[in-house]
């Protein structure tokens, strides 16, 4: 919701407003985007975004914390001990922790460029694609006309990361569906053909119209997700074997699989923004002891000891998804967890195919559903959910590799929207207001950020190429 205001006009706001609304010269606007400028006239210093915000169905802080360290302790962590065997158990254990810190700090650059805009164009909160539209709308005169592009390709980026990882989820399923087909009968059946049959569930539980029976079957699924991840831990903490036979350092080829995963695992920028909103005082958010802070550490020690004990525990035997190998312990119960484990999946899924559905309905397809009858309307909205669970379905069958999307939509995708994105964000918003000191290492910092996600992207994607080669 936008706040009007009456008293005084920012310096760099008027600025803002002047340059961007003129016709002549090189710059060229439309009539939207001079709207949305022409908004800044109003603006003031004291407008502060965080007091306008709607706290009707605010989230407690803890709340939130909850939720995102659910969402950090998502399936893909299962994928994670395996990558230990590839760059040895001290690069893993302290990779994990300094790459999620790492992630964490460029979340609290987007949450800070989010105030600063959000200041300036006297909103209460933005969506993380208007944050990347806005910081180039509004940044040096070149950068303006890519605002619309810029904004585009946020969008299409993070819909192929969800996309890519919805694909592990589903090769999780299949593979753990086809274990215990195998064990029961004795079988050797294709995993391609599993797959055509998890889908059928799959695909109806994305049809579930109500959010909050979402909610429900997100929920059921993050207690048995939880209960894994517990007795996982134990049965590796139970006659732990001694690091003399495990790889302590190993290959730099292994290095991009590793953060990959870490990434996708920790990845939720998605939803960073939207959480914020909801907090009851957003100014906790991104404190020095706010829901970032309090909700990465533990993730932090959480994903360096889960990946060091599976991998100490099973050594070179270890499965790319670990659950697959609790039948060497358990061998009796090691079926029905396993069996657990996948339902749980399947749960957790419709939620997150509920993400990009939301985005392509309510930003692109909705107001053109506007015109139509009711039974229009409903029939293209099913047709987008299904369209939306069966794209994840069709790249796993066309492509039946975790190790690909992990490497893939690890690097490639979410080094571009929780690094590169938020590094290019504060050079273009905070580049002008800056002393030249701060300007000066402000500008040090995001172009390292800019280099190592570009590096990272390249790693990935031609680790991701040699993989598809094979």
């Amino acid at each position: 919701m936008n706040e009007k205001c009456s008293v005084g006009i920012q310096p760099e706001t008027k600025y803002y407003s002047r340059v961007a609304i003129e016709d002549g010269g090189s710059l060229k606007v439309d009539r939207q985007q001079k709207e949305e400028i022409g908004r800044l006239e109003n603006g003031h210093l004291e407008f502060d975004p965080y007091a306008h915000g709607n706290q009707k169905n605010a989230t407690s802080f803890w709340g939130v914390v909850v939720h995102l360290f659910i969402v950090a302790a998502s399936p893909t962590m299962m994928n994670l001990p395996e990558t230990f065997e590839s760059v040895g158990y001290v690069i893993g254990f302290f990779g994990c922790v300094a790459t999620v810190i790492f992630y964490a700090t460029c979340m609290h650059t987007i949450v800070s460029i989010d105030y600063i805009l959000c200041k300036k164009l006297q909103r209460s909160s933005m969506s993380y694609a208007e944050i990347v539209y806005y910081s180039f709308l509004t940044g040096p005169q070149p950068f303006r006309r890519l605002a619309n592009a810029a904004k585009m390709v946020a969008y299409a980026n993070f819909l192929c990361v969800w996309a890519g990882g919805n694909a592990v989820y589903v090769l999780m399923v299949s593979e753990n569906v086809k274990f215990i087909y195998d064990s029961i009968y004795n079988a050797d059946v294709s995993l391609r053909e599993v797959m055509i049959y998890a889908s059928i569930p799959l695909v109806l539980l994305c049809w579930i119209p109500n959010l909050r029976l979402l909610v429900v079957c997100s929920s059921v699924a993050n207690v048995v997700n939880t209960a894994c991840i517990a007795t996982i831990l134990y049965v590796c903490v139970t006659d732990l074997p001694s690091l003399e036979h495990r790889v302590a350092v190993g290959k730099f080829s292994g290095v991009p699989l590793f953060l990959g995963t870490v990434l996708i695992t920790v990845n939720g920028t998605g939803i960073i923004m939207p959480l914020k909103n909801q907090l009851e005082d957003p100014r906790k958010f991104a404190s020095k002891f706010g829901v970032l802070n309090v909700s990465y550490v533990p993730v932090a020690i959480l994903y360096a000891f889960f990946g060091l004990l599976c991998y100490v525990k099973y050594g070179s035997n270890i499965s790319d998804n670990v659950v697959l190998n609790m039948p060497e312990s358990y061998p009796g119960l090691g079926t029905v967890f396993i069996g657990m484990y996948a339902l749980s999946i399947i749960f957790f899924y419709p939620l997150v195919s509920y993400v990009p559905f939301d985005i392509i309905w309510n930003d692109f397809l909705k107001v053109r559903m506007e015109s139509k009858n009711a039974f229009t309307r409903t029939l293209c909205n099913y047709a987008c959910k299904t369209a939306t669970a069966m794209s994840s379905i069709v790249l796993a069958y066309l492509v039946p590799d975790i190790t690909l999307f992990l490497s893939l939509t690890g690097t490639v995708g979410t080094s571009l929207d929780s690094i590169i994105f938020p590094a290019v964000a504060e050079l273009l918003v905070r580049g002008s207001d800056e002393t030249y000191g701060a300007k000066f290492s402000m500008g040090v910092k995001n172009v390292v950020y800019i280099l190592l996600g570009v590096i990272l992207c390249c790693a990935g994607l031609w680790d991701s190429l040699l993989t598809i080669i094979r």
